[in-house]
């Protein structure tokens, strides 16, 4: 076929340097810092849901998701503060993009607007295309330099039209780890119920919360008949390809959003379903959660000491799995993009250029994403290969 068409009148897709970074890493054996998944040994974890994957039910199961899992889904919301009812109101999903897509084309008529943080998740701008909706970035305060971030509040309401119906809030924010404040929460609050919108909080990093505990609007006055939350066991658990994710929201939304994951995906894989049951089970009754949670905490640390070794100046994340560094000094010239193919090829490290998470990728300027969710050893040899190339690297320090 010659001349094949694009659905929906899109153009041929850009060349996708996320992609290229990921083949480059895998063919080298590349110590991949570009990429948020964890490396661990996760033997206990499995072992604790691999009885309830061999149960031998294969067939597909209700549409808003296994029984058991929405039980266990509800019980974990209720032990936040929150109350849904797993009949009609929890919703199993085939991970947490599904669950954004579901939400938005449940609540987002085209030709409307979608407000959202910047730096956003990559996903974002396809999942606005998709439901035909314009995405407005609202750049987070404090971007120009290499200190915390922080929710500019003036132009989040400026950006707010009478197309709007929408905020898409990423908290703990992939790539930055902006976590909102409970003062953040009051105004994205007030102006949701201001201008009658639904917010859609993608929360995948719930539980990776390092300087601050995690705030979940939907807890907030007028808040909860009007948020769709999104989160999954891809974080939570450890387990991205198992793709089980899931939706909060109240019942008249859980049935827009059933109606649109029914043509998504109609139902997620029954036996892992069941697994991620007994493995939130697991999680809750082994302090999981507490323990991943300072040893990441460490890890970042070790990051973050690692890259300022080197002469740079690395923004520390409160939540999330990434640092983010201006690697300007490591340029000499290059664009952004042809230093992260030679990290992979030259140094045997991957990092990812950050062009993808804002409406202008030279917005991105020099930065790089370094994925922290990886053992020590792998941090501190990814340390000291950079090291070789961009100058004599102290050791990070080792904590205990």
């Amino acid at each position: 076929m010659s001349n094949p068409a694009n659905g929906a009148g899109l153009a041929p897709p850009p060349p996708d340097i996320y992609v290229e970074v990921m083949t480059l890493a895998r063919r080298l054996g590349a110590v991949n810092l570009a990429q948020g998944f964890p490396e661990d040994d996760t033997a206990d974890l499995v072992a604790a849901m691999a009885p309830a994957v061999r149960t031998g039910d294969t067939q597909y199961e209700a549409l808003s998701g296994l029984p058991l899992l929405r039980t266990e889904l509800a019980l974990r919301a209720e032990r936040c503060g929150l109350r849904y009812d797993p009949e009609d109101e929890v919703t199993v999903t085939l991970g947490c993009t599904e669950a954004v897509a579901a939400a938005l084309l449940a609540v987002v008529p085209p030709g409307s607007e979608i407000v959202t943080m910047e730096p956003f998740y990559d996903n974002y701008p396809g999942l606005a295309k998709m439901v035909g909706a314009t995405l407005v970035p609202v750049p987070l305060a404090g971007l120009d330099g290499a200190g915390s971030l922080g929710l500019d509040v003036a132009a989040l309401r400026a950006a707010i039209t009478p197309r709007t119906r929408v905020i898409l809030l990423n908290t703990p924010n992939n790539p930055a780890g902006h976590m909102i404040t409970a003062a953040e929460a009051d105004e994205i609050a007030r102006l949701a119920v201001a201008h009658d919108l639904v917010v859609v909080t993608d929360e995948v990093y719930e539980e990776h919360t390092y300087d601050r505990p995690h705030i979940r609007l939907a807890g907030y006055p007028g808040m909860r008949e009007r948020t769709i939350v999104c989160s999954s066991a891809s974080k939570l658990l450890s387990v991205g390809g198992w793709r089980i994710g899931w939706v909060y929201a109240p019942r008249e939304l859980t049935a827009l959003v059933q109606h649109h994951h029914r043509h998504l995906t109609f139902t997620a894989p029954t036996p892992l379903q069941a697994g991620v049951a007994a493995g939130l089970r697991w999680a809750d009754e082994t302090g999981y959660h507490d323990r991943l949670r300072a040893e990441y905490r460490r890890r970042r640390d070790i990051l973050v000491s690692g890259l300022t070794s080197l002469g740079l100046t690395p923004r520390i994340p409160p939540g999330g799995f990434f640092v983010t560094a201006d690697v300007a000094p490591w340029t000499a010239g290059a664009s952004i993009e042809d230093l992260a193919r030679s990290l992979v090829s030259d140094t045997g490290v991957a990092a990812l250029p950050m062009g993808d998470f804002f409406r202008d990728p030279g917005a991105a300027g020099s930065t790089l994403r370094f994925a922290f969710c990886k053992p020590a050893p792998v941090l501190e040899e990814a340390v000291r290969r950079l090291g070789a190339r961009f100058g004599s690297a102290r050791p990070a320090p080792r904590t205990t």
